[in-house]
Order: C-alpha cells, then sequence, then structure tokens
C-alpha cells in the first residue's frame, strides 16, 4: 500500500511551499470524527471558525455506523477530520478508504495524543509519518511552559515554526504542546514539518528513566503536512490540545531559571491553526 501511496501523493516539498494558500474548490462539506461528545465544547471555537468561514460541519462519534463516508461510490464530505486518537475505528472507515479520500483530491486534517490508535498509526505510516509507542509524550526540560515546572515538563511551549511563507504570516507567541512525537522520513518529498521541537526535547515515557529514544532535538516533529499532486493535503498533529478552547486562550511562558523570560497574554495556537487549516482546506 505504501508504495501505490508513493505513486497516488508524488509531491516535492517545494511544490508544497509556493502552493497558494486558498480554499480548496472541491467544496465546504466537512465530517469531524470526534473520540467523544465533549470534544464538540472543548474544541469549540476552532469549529465555530471554521463555519465562519463558510464551512459545514456535520459531527460524527467514532463509533457512529449512521454517518455515510460515502455512498453509491460518491464522496458525501470535502474534508475530513478525526479528532478521535484513541479510537480503534472510525466511523466504519478504513485507512485505505482514507487515502483513496486523498486520492480523490479531498483533504484530512488528524489529531492524535499519547493514546494514538491503530487506525491513526496505519494511516500515518502510509504517508512516511511514524507516531512513537502509545504512552509516550514528547518532553522538553528547557523549553517548557512555566505552569509545567513542578509537573513533568510535557506541556511545551514550542515556536520552532517552518520557514514555509505560503503557509504562516506572523505567529506572535510560542505555541502550547502536549502530545506525542512523530519521526518523518527525511529524504521524503511528500511531506514536511510544520512545528518541530527544540534540540533539547526529545520522546519518552515521562514517568520511565530513558533509555533508548524514538526521536530527539529538531528531528522530532510535534505537526506535520503532505501535499499531493492533485492538491489533497493532510495535516498530522502529535496534539489534540493544540486545537482546544484552552490552549487558544492560554497564556504562554517558557520557563527560565531567572523568570524573566517574555510572557505573552495569549498562545500562538489560535494564529498557528487557524492558519494551517486554512492551508489545508
Amino acid at each position: 500500500m505504501k508504495t501505490s501511496l508513493l505513486f497516488i501523493v508524488s509531491l516535492a516539498l517545494i511544490s508544497a511551499i509556493f502552493s497558494a494558500t486558498s480554499d480548496s474548490p472541491a467544496g465546504k462539506r466537512v465530517l469531524a470524527v470526534l473520540d467523544n461528545s465533549r470534544i464538540k465544547s472543548t474544541h469549540s471555537t476552532f469549529f465555530s471558525q471554521l463555519e465562519a468561514r463558510g464551512y459545514t460541519v456535520d459531527y460524527a462519534g467514532a463509533e457512529d455506523r449512521g454517518t455515510k463516508f460515502k455512498k453509491y461510490g460518491e464522496w458525501m464530505y470535502d474534508h475530513l477530520i478525526v479528532f478521535a486518537p484513541s479510537a480503534s475505528d472510525v466511523v466504519g472507515i478504513t485507512s485505505d478508504e482514507v487515502l483513496e479520500f486523498v486520492d480523490s483530491g479531498r483533504n484530512v486534517i488528524i489529531a492524535a495524543d499519547s493514546d494514538i490508535s491503530d487506525f491513526i498509526r496505519e494511516v500515518a505510516s502510509e504517508c512516511n509519518v511514524e507516531f512513537d509507542q502509545e504512552g509516550t509524550h514528547v518532553i522538553d526540560h528547557v523549553n517548557y511552559d512555566s505552569s509545567d515546572y513542578h509537573g513533568q515538563h510535557t506541556l511545551l511551549a514550542a515556536d520552532n515554526f517552518a520557514n514555509a511563507p505560503a503557509i504562516f504570516k506572523n505567529i506572535n507567541a510560542p505555541v502550547l504542546f502536549r502530545g506525542v512525537a512523530q519521526d518523518i522520513e527525511e529524504d521524503s518529498d511528500l511531506l514536511f514539518p510544520l512545528l518541530t521541537g527544540a534540540s533539547t526535547s526529545y520522546s519518552h515515557h515521562s514517568s520511565n528513566s530513558v533509555k533508548d529514544l524514538h526521536v530527539a532535538g529538531s528531528k522530532l516533529v510535534l505537526v506535520s503536512a503532505l501535499q499531493a499532486r492533485n492538491n489533497a493535503r493532510v495535516i498530522f498533529s502529535g496534539s489534540l490540545d493544540l486545537f482546544s478552547n484552552k490552549f487558544f486562550s492560554s497564556s504562554v511562558q517558557k520557563y527560565s531559571d531567572d523568570g524573566k523570560s517574555q510572557k505573552y497574554a495569549k498562545s500562538g495556537n489560535e494564529e498557528f491553526v487557524n492558519q494551517i487549516t486554512a492551508w489545508a482546506f
């Protein structure tokens, strides 16, 4: 399957960077698959902003078998959002169907976390994205938010944004991130990082002593993107919280021993998410 995807989704990084950031001509119908109904409330700002831009969002629980993703050979939606990190089954959709959806020129946003399911892992693997093991977190004992001082330093204040002016304009504050790490194929022309860890970041079980590392430093990817020759686009985020109301509205300050690091009244999450969503859709 991976070989076929390489044939289907073959785009150089330079094409992704210089493509125009505009709404997909495919349409405005969005299916949002949620782990549970609470996510519609905890991530309501994100969904409200999509609707304000003219998108029609239908919501479905991951185990909802009444949702018709495809009917009589026709796709019922133009865009797919999967906010169901732990679901082993997503409204009866297979990983192969998600790839067919992309092959048809449609777009996908997938958010994982440390309870990542095999379904998300399979879709990501076919796109040459490898998430770390279930139960692991991205950890950084230097670039973490000061509110996590007494914690395990898994709440990152991340600001290593990709140099992609067609996707990003100014993002005025670090992004709060708590979740699982990605490792992407370095020589792949299919995908590229949007947000990476700092040189001091690493991925591991937060409660275990550090031994072998899946990925660390600037190779550690927090959010990645893929663009196909047919202009279909896919976003993989290692954090579902990144899209949440709480992270959108929270202040952010990188920890420093003297307490003099710059504090921002609002994180860069809302700016970051709005810009990558505009590009993806």
